[in-house]
């Protein structure tokens, strides 16, 4: 091992035991220790002082074990490999409703996308242990209370759409990463895998006692100490995000991640859309009482408001969405006066999300009969699943 600079530069102290013995603290002496860590730290070469040098490599290092990796990572990308966080862009969040948003079961039932094992208790949360801490991103996460050994899973990819695609090699050899912020006062609890029928990762690793931390958001990613990255076999299975309670005890999740990467050093926020249903009426046209409407959705969806516009001004028209039997917007969505009700917003949380086995119904009610053309415009925000539109045709 080389000899470093404040070995060979600290000034010799020698320790008493009575007065008069041992090294004086002087000026001189003080100057000789302010020398040696000089040496020791600064380089005359250098323009910069060496924190801000390491906060640069740091930074440069993206989320990286080292500036070496990520620039391995950068070449791999250039020269046709998988995409990579490393290269600067933002790799790809696969997991939808990453963000916990639409539970069209309630929120006491896994959210949508996402399934548990059963006696594993699953709830919609907005606070921690007393503390409006929300969750890691967003308004939601997810709480998990299990007796025992249970898991927590969203296959991204399903073995029935590798079926479908009949197309396993789509996956094969690439890279995947993960990573999910938990919370839980419980050492030792919390695994985090990544499986893909064939092959899964991070089994060994047990959120709280690897990081020392508990009663806290912990963001468990990639090169972290917790998951490792997979590279897929050829014959992949299916895509899953696991999150196992290795024993009993209560966990809380935010910001689920999976990438087609290296890595995940930090959390990207899933693709979603917001978008809108319209249901017209031709503005010569007169209605008492109406069922407008009715539909199921193509995808699990969160409604945001909805606003009602009557083409000739009346009063006593009003319009509901209606969750199979159960009002959402509570009548809330009605003219009384003019020509415009306004963004009105559900009344209940729950009643706002809809999966495609949900039907979702609208009624409008007219009684001015001056009142003509009423429209309704419902806008709502639903996620896109990674190769759900190959299946089609198949």
């Amino acid at each position: 091992m080389p000899t470093r600079p404040l070995e060979t530069e600290w000034p010799v102290i020698v320790n008493g035991t009575n007065p008069n013995e041992g090294t004086e603290l002087t000026k001189e002496l003080m100057d000789e220790v302010r020398d040696a860590v000089a040496v020791a730290i600064y380089d005359p070469n250098l323009n910069e002082d060496p924190p801000a040098i390491a906060r640069e490599i740091t930074d440069a290092r993206g989320g990286y074990v080292s500036v070496d990796q990520r620039l391995d990572a950068i070449e791999a990308a250039a020269a046709g490999g998988a995409a990579s966080s490393a290269a600067g862009g933002s790799p790809l969040n696969l997991c939808p409703n990453d963000t916990f948003l639409i539970w069209s079961n309630g929120d006491s039932a896994a959210p949508d996308y996402w399934a548990a094992d059963a006696g594993l208790t699953v709830t919609r949360e907005n606070t921690v242990s007393g503390s409006t801490l929300a969750s890691y991103w967003g308004r939601n996460s997810v709480k998990l209370v299990a007796a025992a050994q249970k898991d927590f899973y969203i296959d991204v990819v399903s073995a029935a759409e590798l079926t479908a695609l009949n197309s396993p090699s789509l996956l094969k050899g690439r890279d995947v990463a993960a990573a999910i912020a938990i919370w839980t006062a419980t050492q030792n609890l919390v695994e985090v895998h990544i499986d893909d029928g064939v092959t899964t990762v991070g089994a060994s690793t047990k959120v709280g006692g690897n990081y020392g931390v508990t009663s806290a958001w912990v963001w468990s990613a990639t090169g972290h100490a917790d998951l490792g990255g997979l590279t897929l076999p050829s014959s992949p299975t299916r895509l899953r995000l696991l999150v196992r309670m290795a024993g009993a005890g209560t966990a809380y999740l935010a910001c689920p991640a999976l990438y087609f990467a290296e890595t995940a050093p930090y959390y990207v926020p899933a693709p979603s859309q917001v978008r809108a249903i319209v249901f017209g009426q031709d503005s010569g046209s007169q209605i008492i009482v109406s069922e407008k409407g009715r539909f199921y959705p193509a995808r699990p969806m969160h409604l945001i408001d909805a606003r009602l516009l009557v083409n000739t001004a009346g009063t006593g028209v009003t319009a509901e969405i209606y969750k199979d039997a159960s009002a959402v917007f509570g009548a809330a969505v009605a003219v009384t006066t003019g020509t415009d009700s306004g963004l009105k917003t559900p009344t209940s949380r729950a009643l706002a999300s809809f999966s495609p086995s949900t039907l979702m119904k609208l009624s409008i009610t007219v009684a001015d009969a001056n009142a003509r053309g009423p429209s309704v415009t419902i806008r709502y925000v639903e996620y896109p699943r990674f190769l759900e539109s190959g299946v089609y045709g198949a």
